[in-house]
Formats: structure tokens, sequence, C-alpha cells
């Protein structure tokens, strides 16, 4: 439990501290196909199908997280005009375990994606990319995501909200929409 805290205190830092470009709607006309990687696993076998390919990068599958804020958070972020970030982290552990990463945090950061939401209260993970390189390098493809919820730090710079966490490897979030409640940090 420590060392997840500990990663997500530095991962958001990370993220907080770089602009990510948005992910650009697939090209139609690029090809897309099912990427062959190489399992150990029966696990691995579920996701094979899961994963689609476009030259270097790996598509993971879509999943969806629907946030429930407090009234009293909703009518901050509305006074303020304030957005909601749901931000993923992706995270596996390397068939190098001598990986610098690994041996700091036991685990290797994949990748990230984060959403803004400012009306809607469901964050679509759709078309979202990884290096297909950095996939191929995890000993088990079926890798961690953790979602982390806070405010877009547009009236502040301080994030307002507490919300929950969800840390599950991508079968289990794959497909399905994923519930996370929220209140304001302080004043609840």
């Amino acid at each position: 439990m420590k060392k997840t805290l500990l990663i997500l205190m530095f991962l958001s830092f990370l993220s907080n501290s770089c602009k990510e470009k948005n992910n650009s709607e697939i090209n139609e006309k690029e090809k897309i196909e099912t990427i062959e990687l190489n399992t150990k696993s029966s696990e691995n076998k579920v996701l094979i199908d899961s994963f689609r390919v476009l030259k270097d990068s790996v598509i993971i599958p879509e999943f969806a997280i629907k946030i429930n804020l407090s009234e009293k958070a909703k009518a901050k972020l509305k006074k303020d005009n304030e957005s909601t970030i749901v931000q993923a982290y992706f995270t596996g552990i390397p068939k190098d375990t001598l990986d610098s990463d690994y041996q700091k945090w036991g685990e290797k950061n994949i990748g990230q994606h984060r959403i803004e939401l400012w009306d809607s209260k469901i964050a679509h993970f759709k078309n979202v990319k990884i290096s297909k390189k950095a996939l191929e390098d995890l000993s088990d493809t079926n890798f961690e995501v953790l979602i982390n919820v806070f405010s877009g730090r547009h009236s502040t710079d301080s994030n307002i909200l507490d919300c929950g966490v969800l840390q599950a490897s991508i079968d289990k979030v794959k497909g399905k929409t994923h519930l996370i409640n929220g209140k304001l940090l302080f004043g609840e």
C-alpha cells in the first residue's frame, strides 16, 4: 500500500510537470492488426485479442470511469469553473528485473493517459496508445491500471477533491464502466 501510494504521488507529480499530447483519433486508413505477443501464462491468452497494434504503438482495451461527486463538490467545481481530471497510469513487471525503474519502484511505468472532464462525469478511455516495445518488455501483458481523480487546478494551484482510486489489472478493467466516488478535500 505504501509503495503504491509513493508511486501514485511520483507519477502524479510527473504528469503535472509535463504537458501531455492529446491522443488523436486513429486514422481509419491505417492498418490495425491484432498484436502477437510472446505469452507465458494462460492469463495472457485472454488479452491477446484485446490489443491492437498500429506501427510501433499498441491500442489498449477500452474502459470507462464514471465520477460520482458529492453535491458540495459539484457546486464548488461549477462555482469555480473547475474541471475534473481522470488520470490513468499503466505499469507492469518487466522481463528484465534489473531495470532501474523496477529496482526503485517494484514495477515499470509503460504509459499514462489523462482525460479532463468539464460537464460530463464519464471518462471514456478509448484508442489509448502505449508503446508496443514497452508492452512486449513486460513479463506479463496483463499490466496494472491505476486511476486517480483530482481537480483540474484552473482556479487554484491545489487539488480540491478527495476521490477514491481504482487499481486493477487490465483484464479486470477492460470493457467495463467503473465508479469512483468523490467529495471535497476540505469542507465536507
